[in-house]
């Protein structure tokens, strides 16, 4: 249960909180979920998970808010460097009415990824492949958008100081655009 306003307000005038839960099954050990199999040594590690959230923000701030009830599944796989990942999230927004008496409709928007590595080399480098796919409004036909990339990653001490370099393709269906973004990344964590 958490303040339904959001991050950095220490006023709490929504008392109607936002409501998580989750539940997960990991029979061989923690996957862990971060990207990357640095975690099987000896056997396959594999989770498969749900999840619930409710936030109701109608009539509690001064914009056009709305109640969001999101429930999710996702999974992963993690075995001899090889890494899969999934997500889908099934999302209802119940708008509250711009004004007094105006009508309002209840839409989904829902949206789903799964994502792919493998880490060779001693595990220094990854290979890796993600498809992602967002509904914004299923009141709305041909607005989805979507993501396809690749990444080539360069671990020199796992995630504490790695290197990322992806390139990929975002399409949003809705504004007939396709764009391309090449990016690359340092991290280093002390």
């Amino acid at each position: 249960m958490f303040n339904g306003n959001g991050r950095t307000r220490s006023a709490n005038d929504n008392d109607k909180y936002q409501f998580n839960a989750r539940l997960q099954f990991a029979p061989n050990g923690d996957p862990k979920y971060s990207e990357s199999d640095f975690d099987s040594k000896d056997k396959p590690l594999w989770a498969i998970a749900g999840g619930f959230e409710v936030n109701d923000l109608k009539n509690t701030t001064t914009s056009v808010d709305s109640k969001r009830t999101i429930f999710a599944v996702d999974g992963v796989f993690k075995y001899k460097g090889i890494s899969l990942f999934g997500e889908a999230f099934f999302r209802e927004l119940d708008p509250e009415p711009a004004a007094p008496g105006a009508a309002v409709t209840t839409f989904n928007s829902d949206g789903y990824h799964f994502q792919a590595g493998y880490l060779f080399g001693k595990q220094t480098w990854e290979l890796a492949f993600r498809y992602a796919s967002w509904d914004p409004s299923d009141l709305v036909s041909g607005n989805d958008r979507t993501e396809v990339g690749g990444a080539l990653n360069y671990f020199y001490n796992k995630h504490n100081l790695k290197v990322q370099a992806d390139f990929r393709q975002l399409e949003d269906k809705a504004k007939d655009t396709k764009s391309q973004e090449v990016r690359v990344q340092a991290q280093f964590i002390f």
